[in-house]
């Protein structure tokens, strides 16, 4: 998992270098369409430049590809460590019932798939889930448009920080005004 996060983080610090080189192919591609070459070295320079405008689309596609296979993977571990039956949830200024601590772990853990639509995540709550293994820091986003609706963010590893794991439905009353005291 480490592995997976150090390479999105590679692709993002680096993947911009695509871009110079697809318009140098591209460049490479126009100067042999235009230049009176041999055949054998416009025969390269057109390879030149079909690989640099290639790479491009390979780099892209794999990061995206790389992404949404690193949001799965966290997901689950997330849902894995909060399952423990020693967790716990402490919040900053909230305070958890047992019976909402359990309800929360339902609705995280839940295979429910919310899709996303046109809002953005608005009021943050922290939340800490310790166990036996570790202490994570959970942020609760609250949607800007449907206020029983929260994004997840879990920042564990560097890329996760930016990242939407998952979208929840809070339905229960008593749980939603402890999350979300003001919505």
């Amino acid at each position: 998992m480490i592995l997976l996060d150090k390479l999105l983080s590679y692709y993002f610090n680096f993947g911009w270098i695509s871009f110079p080189l697809a318009f140098l192919g591209g460049i490479i591609l126009i100067f042999t369409s235009v230049a009176n070459l041999n055949n054998k070295p416009k025969k390269i320079y057109k390879i030149i430049g079909n690989t640099l405008i290639l790479q491009l689309f390979i780099i892209f596609f794999s990061m995206l590809f790389l992404k949404q296979l690193f949001r799965e993977m966290v997901s689950k571990e997330l849902i894995r460590n909060i399952k423990l039956t020693s967790s716990t949830i402490k919040g900053k200024n909230i305070n958890l019932q047992e019976t909402q601590v359990k309800l929360l772990i339902q609705y995280i853990s839940s295979k429910k798939e919310i899709k996303p639509h046109h809002s953005s995540p608005t009021r943050k709550t922290t939340l800490y889930f310790i166990n036996q293994l570790d202490t994570s820091i959970i942020s609760l986003y609250q949607d800007s448009e449907i206020k029983k609706e929260f994004h997840i963010y879990w920042d564990k590893y560097d890329h996760v920080k930016e990242l939407e794991l998952k979208r929840i439905h809070i339905n229960d009353k008593d749980l939603l005004d402890v999350l979300a005291p003001f919505g």
